[in-house]
């Protein structure tokens, strides 16, 4: 759905229909039993509760992350939110095997 404050209703929605829905679509054979991370991606973008658009895109050229966000804890000790901010760059631009 939109990142928008109006679009926030239908988060709760959208976390409820996906399981059924790749449930189903396991059932059709659309999907495969087990994730393949070579495979395309299939995207469900709820405009409305009842209006959607399908689509999907490569695994090379999206976010793992729901909503495309990486979700970040802030530690107890932090400053201040700028912890979240250097962490997640660390996390995008540092390999991590360094």
């Amino acid at each position: 759905m939109p990142d928008t404050n109006e679009s926030k209703e239908l988060l709760k929605f959208s976390r409820k229909f996906t399981v059924p829905l790749r449930h189903a679509l396991r059932q059709q054979k659309t999907l495969l039993l087990k994730e393949n991370h070579q495979r395309p991606v299939i995207h469900v973008f709820f405009i409305a509760a009842g209006c959607c658009y399908v689509g999907y895109s490569y695994t090379n050229n999206n976010s793992p992350f729901f909503m495309g966000i990486r979700r970040l804890k802030l530690p107890a000790d932090a400053p201040s939110r700028s912890t979240l901010k250097l962490e997640e760059a660390f996390h995008l631009f540092i390999p991590y095997d360094e």
